[in-house]
């Protein structure tokens, strides 16, 4: 629902990720796109705004591969801070 997924620590210790989908002309999820960092790096604090920036450069993926959001989704997507217009 946020857009995004964290994993703290569940692939391997110290690391923290950050990542969002990316969805194809169908709207269908074809890929990913993810940070990592060590945690002293990403702090809990600054994920927000990290996720923001993953989300915001997903989307232009699944701009470029021809996806366009449905109106609700835009303004869900505007209130979370993600531009969805190409």
């Amino acid at each position: 629902r946020q857009g995004y997924a964290v994993d703290n620590e569940e692939h391997r210790l110290t690391i923290r990720c950050v990542g969002a989908p990316i969805f194809d002309h169908l709207g269908a999820p074809v890929a990913a796109l993810s940070i990592a960092a060590p945690m002293f790096r990403l702090s809990q604090r600054r994920v927000r705004e990290m996720a923001a920036l993953v989300k915001d450069a997903a989307a232009g993926v699944s701009r470029a591969l021809g996806y366009r959001a449905a109106p609700a989704a835009r303004r869900r997507d505007r209130h979370a801070g993600v531009s969805s217009k190409g």
